[in-house]
């Protein structure tokens, strides 16, 4: 299955090290951004990191992540320590490292990648923060940037809220939902009478060989409707603040994916998205009126990093947490929601010859489909994703 998510991104340049002799080479450093300064524990927007997945056959060898670990904080930012960050799982062994650097350190000023380090790693690319640094998507911007007002496939034609406010293709009010919470509160427990705004929850309810119409606008749902359920809920994490999720079962220690330092500035791009998509998947499995499993203990787990950004760490670092985390919880169920997926680096427009793309994306896939044949194996768990926007349902992996 081909994933794809339409919302938050990064920008990147693929990049190969070289492991023709003893030592593999680091390439250059762009100079084209030369008064840029790293300017750690600051508001500085630029931030420079070196990310790569671990070959299966060294994911397990202690001494050569040591020996990888030490070699990375020899080239990283001050503090060192905090800008050399790995994913591993104590199950699933040593997974992905990634390295921030300075940027303004050239090839010249650091060590070459030893041998006994490079034959371990699998494909690196080279991370960009910000929009800073004069990218191709700067030019021919993703589909996810390009936003448009929402409107009806039919401007002539209502879109079917009952007692809607304001013009159509707007989001309906805050009223529109303490009408329906009114007589979702007035029916009885087993069945809900509910109008168009609630035609999804029909529709899971939908008793084979049965119409809409047959329903008579009631929903059918279980009287515990997810009791005793664990939802692991991978997104971009979720407003606490929202009507719609203040009687959700939240387990309180919510999981982070990724590393959160350097990459604590504030900038105009991560409030955009930030929390407002995670906040929406959230009420979809528990939320007071659009939920279909009030009983269950949703677990937020947030996979963007302090800028509002997801990058391909912040995913697979976030699986491998929730992986962890019902290892440690056997007598539990489990349900990870993962509404999201990734592009590859073709089609995010990123630099790169086509072998090199093919060849992270490679990589990177193919250590996805390493934990998720994990979580396959887990006896209580399941995992839901998207079937994506547009793309068609069926597609590979790679």
């Amino acid at each position: 299955m081909k994933l794809q998510f339409s919302g938050l991104t990064f920008t990147s340049i693929v990049m190969p090290f070289l492991a023709k002799t003893g030592y593999a080479n680091v390439p250059e450093i762009s100079t084209k951004n030369d008064d840029i300064f790293s300017k750690i524990g600051t508001l500085d927007q630029y931030s420079e990191t070196y990310y790569s997945t671990i070959k299966a056959e060294y994911r397990k060898d202690e001494k050569f992540k040591n020996n990888a670990i030490r070699w990375a904080e020899s080239i990283a930012a001050a503090p060192r320590e905090r800008n050399v960050y790995t994913t591993e799982s104590e199950t699933l062994g040593f997974l992905a490292i990634s390295i921030t650097v300075d940027p303004k350190q050239r090839s010249a000023t650091r060590e070459r990648v030893p041998l006994a380090v490079n034959q371990g790693f699998g494909f690196y690319r080279r991370i960009f923060s910000d929009d800073l640094y004069p990218a191709l998507f700067k030019y021919r911007p993703p589909q996810w940037l390009q936003v448009k007002p929402a409107a009806p496939d039919n401007p002539q034609k209502p879109l079917g809220i009952k007692g809607r406010v304001g013009k159509w293709g707007q989001e309906p009010t805050a009223k529109v939902f303490e009408r329906n919470a009114r007589i979702l509160s007035k029916t009885p427990i087993e069945s809900k009478a509910v109008n168009d705004i609630f035609l999804d929850m029909k529709t899971i309810s939908q008793p084979p060989r049965t119409s809409h119409q047959d329903l008579q606008g009631r929903f059918w749902n279980y009287k515990r409707p997810g009791n005793g359920q664990v939802v692991y809920v991978i997104d971009t994490g979720c407003d606490l603040d929202h009507p719609e999720v203040a009687d959700i079962k939240f387990r309180k220690d919510w999981i982070d994916g990724g590393a959160g330092f350097p990459s604590g500035e504030v900038t105009d791009f991560n409030d955009a998205l930030n929390v407002k998509h995670g906040t929406a998947v959230v009420g979809r499995v528990a939320g007071k009126h659009t939920g279909v499993a009030h009983d269950a203990e949703v677990v937020v787990v947030k996979m963007i990093n302090s800028r509002g950004v997801i990058t391909l760490e912040t995913i697979m670092n976030s699986f491998v947490k929730v992986y962890d985390d019902i290892v440690k919880n056997p007598e539990r169920n489990c349900i990870v929601n993962f509404s999201a997926g990734w592009f590859t680096a073709a089609e995010y427009g990123w630099d790169g010859t086509i072998n090199d793309q093919t060849a992270f994306d490679k990589a990177f896939n193919t250590l996805a489909l390493y934990i998720f044949m994990a979580f396959a194996d887990l006896p209580n768990a399941i995992i839901l994703v998207s079937a994506g926007n547009e793309s068609p349902v069926s597609a590979q992996l790679w």
